[in-house]
């Protein structure tokens, strides 16, 4: 247990960025907290019970969320591109339509699905507006980047269900 306490305070002080050869931290110890699974998250989750995360588990995690935001960025940077090419006076700017992780508090809410297997929701935000983000779940509609979650398989090594809130 203690080593999955260092492990997680490891990982919300030293990750690093999700813009490509971006060394910094990112997270203070103040902005990542795990949530525990309660049976009325089954909008979540279905047949999971609550679980804990070991040190390896975290450092899993912190391995698919970069990439997830990877992949997000490069596709969005693309799209910036094209889109500056085809309208040249557009006065958008780069850095708001990608992720910066640094930017963003963290909610884990580890589970065993009923085959077993580890699973994380992973819970991103930028803006927690009064929400006590410590205990209670952050979930908005639409809100653009500023809210974006994902699944982690840890057994099967592998993410899912990557998702980027919408704008109104």
């Amino acid at each position: 247990m203690k080593q999955a306490i260092a492990a997680l305070f490891m990982f919300c002080t030293n990750m690093v960025a999700a813009q490509k050869g971006d060394k910094m931290n990112l997270l203070n110890d103040s902005s990542c907290v795990i949530i525990p699974y309660q049976s009325f998250h089954t909008w979540i989750f279905k047949d999971v019970t609550p679980t804990t995360l070991q040190p390896n588990e975290i450092k899993t995690i912190e391995k698919f969320l970069y990439s997830a935001v990877n992949k997000y960025n490069q596709q969005r940077v693309k799209e910036y591109e094209n889109y500056k090419k085809k309208d040249p006076s557009y006065t958008g700017n780069k850095k708001d339509v990608v992720i910066n992780l640094k930017e963003y508090r963290i909610q884990l809410m580890p589970v065993l699905n009923k085959k077993g297997e580890a699973e994380v929701w992973v819970n991103c935000f930028c803006r927690s507006y009064d929400i006590d983000w410590k205990k209670i779940l952050v979930g908005v509609r639409d809100g653009g980047k500023c809210y974006f979650n994902l699944k982690i398989n840890l057994s099967k090594k592998k993410y899912y269900d990557f998702m980027v809130n919408g704008v109104a």
